[in-house]
């Protein structure tokens, strides 16, 4: 996991232009830019609340396993009314936009096999491999943010296809 941040600063510090390190070192998106560069998103607050590590990683697990057996019933407890959700097509997307486009996906996929599932401070780092209904595969990571057993925030970074 250290690994995996400390590539990311790197990365960050030789792309200036696209990311930029905060203060306590995390990674934030530059300036906004195309089409939603006119409309900001305000980032929620980080709010730390206590809850066990295994509640969380159930909590993660439900949310995937949601998608996989296209019960939304399993999901919906679980995303904050505030959510802010990007990914490189949806940066800065609300709750409703988030079940709108992504709720939609969930016909293609057949199950989730973890890779990683790790709580860091407030936060669920996942990296994951996808089974789609037509047998092919990729492999996606994403961080979650909660606030106390909601889903506050989600940012997903793709991956690649998978033989």
């Amino acid at each position: 996991l250290l690994a995996i941040v400390e590539a990311y600063r790197v990365w960050a510090l030789d792309h200036p232009d696209l990311y930029r390190l905060n203060m306590r070192g995390r990674l934030d998106p530059g300036p906004p830019r195309g089409p939603r560069a006119e409309v900001p998103v305000p980032e929620p607050p980080k709010r730390r609340t206590p809850m066990s590590t295994t509640d969380r990683l159930q909590i993660v697990r439900d949310c995937y396993r949601a998608y996989a057996e296209d019960d939304r019933s399993l999901l919906e407890p679980h995303i904050a009314g505030d959510l802010v959700y990007s990914a490189p097509p949806d940066v800065g997307i609300d709750r409703a936009t988030y079940f709108e486009r992504c709720w939609a996906n969930r016909g293609h996929l057949a199950g989730f096999a973890f890779v990683r599932l790790v709580e860091v401070d407030d936060e669920v780092l996942v990296t994951y491999e996808s089974t789609r209904t037509d047998g092919t595969r990729f492999r996606n990571t994403e961080i979650l943010r909660f606030a106390g057993d909601q889903v506050d925030r989600i940012e997903v970074y793709f991956g690649w296809e998978l033989e």
